[in-house]
């Protein structure tokens, strides 16, 4: 197992980085959630969270590789569609929120997307200032679901939880996702070698990416400048 000080520095951290509180000398683990924790990204930012010293919970609608192995006999698994992306996007960050609302949770961070400001024209120095894309002119409805999303989550930053305290939100923007134990993306990208219908050419056509470690520094930060006071904080 990685240390802290491993940790931290591999992913660039400030050196006395650590998600502990302590109050009277006593100290205590901060607690995260992490919704889509069978997913690339949010097993390992649970995997770091866990080695910083963090009591991690990971949550997700899909089973485990091997307890699907053990039942894929016996069960049939849906393959992703509109109804079931607006599902989970849109009504899964509803219930996310008022989740957090219920259970007095303080600190929300959105795993978003950058497809919510794209619409299919280059994008060159585009930072948070930026408007919605128009849902009209989005690539497909996996964005669209991405984009009510975000306005959700941005809508309840400042709002009331039960107990009269607030709820602090952000949505971090990613790219595309990479980086080591990654099988979507690149094997895609294998697959359309191997196919032989990648097209090289000399061009402005320029894609950014996303290492899962930038990704990771980015949440990790983010906790840090919502608050440093509380110690439950929900992932997606």
């Amino acid at each position: 197992m990685e240390s802290v000080s491993d940790v931290v520095e591999s992913l660039g951290l400030p050196h006395d980085f650590k998600f502990k509180t302590g109050t009277n000398g006593h100290s205590r683990r901060l607690k995260f959630m992490v919704t889509g924790g069978c997913g690339y990204f949010g097993f390992e930012l649970g995997k770091v969270l866990h080695h910083l010293g963090a009591d991690v919970t990971l949550l997700d609608i899909q089973l485990p590789p091997k307890i699907k192995e053990v039942l894929d006999d016996h069960l049939h698994f849906i393959r992703l569609c509109k109804s079931l992306t607006e599902e989970i996007n849109v009504q899964g960050t509803r219930n996310v929120i008022k989740a957090c609302r219920v259970n007095n949770i303080q600190r929300l961070i959105y795993t978003s997307s950058y497809n919510v400001v794209l619409e299919g024209k280059p994008i060159c120095a585009g930072d948070e200032s930026m408007p919605y894309a128009d849902p009209n002119k989005m690539v497909d409805y996996y964005s669209r679901s991405k984009l009510a999303a975000d306005k959700l989550i941005l809508q309840a930053n400042n709002t009331m939880l039960d107990d009269g305290r607030e709820l602090k939100t952000c949505c971090l923007r990613p790219a595309g996702i990479y980086g080591p134990g990654e099988r979507r993306h690149i094997q895609r990208i294998a697959n359309y070698i191997d196919w032989g219908i990648i097209i090289m050419r000399i061009g402005d056509a320029v894609v950014d990416w996303t290492h899962v470690n930038n990704l990771i520094q980015i949440h990790l930060l983010a906790v840090r400048g919502l608050s440093k006071t509380t110690d439950y904080i929900a992932v997606s």
